[in-house]
């Protein structure tokens, strides 16, 4: 509720009250980030970001309040004005990555046997599940922009399929 009462604000307010709150202040800073993003789309701003979203905001084009973010509060739009597409597909590599090791499939969840393993299969959808949380909670925030997000997610990644190399060896039905 309180998220709609504060993008309705935004929407029927002056330039001036429309960052005053949460929802208000990424949606300005979404907006800020999009334009930012398609007027260097390859490669993004880079090293400039800082000092061009700066000059944004003295231009009046962006609410002063975005200077305190270091981030765009949304992982592909913060990409996008950073690093351009190209950034945005390295990203989409971060994540699509893991889904792919962890899709469950036939060789990864039956072990060459009829039946499902219901293990492995629950740590493929363990392993699934990282990514396409971080993907979700993205929008919203920008978990890459901090080393604990970076960390957690590759550290959580690599202890999952090595537990599923592991255990996928110990119960390999060729091997038996």
């Amino acid at each position: 509720m309180q998220a709609y009462q504060e993008s309705s604000i935004y929407m029927n307010r002056s330039d001036e009250e429309r960052a005053n709150s949460s929802v208000g202040l990424r949606l300005d800073y979404w907006k800020l980030a999009w334009a930012m993003g398609k007027e260097r789309p390859w490669l993004g701003w880079g090293d400039e970001y800082t000092q061009e979203k700066q000059r944004r905001v003295a231009a009046g084009e962006a609410h002063p309040r975005v200077l305190e973010l270091g981030h765009a509060h949304n992982e592909f739009l913060d990409m996008f004005s950073k690093r351009g597409l190209i950034g945005v597909g390295a990203l989409l590599l971060f994540y699509g990555v893991p889904m792919a090791l962890f899709w469950p499939s036939k060789r990864r969840c039956n072990g060459g046997r009829d039946a499902i393993d219901r293990d492995a299969l629950a740590l493929c959808f363990v392993g699934l599940s990282i990514p396409v949380l971080y993907l979700g909670f993205g929008w919203t925030q920008v978990f890459f922009a901090h080393n604990s997000g970076n960390l957690f997610y590759l550290l959580m990644i690599s202890i999952v399929y090595a537990a599923l190399q592991i255990y996928a060896g110990d119960h390999d039905s060729t091997k038996k």
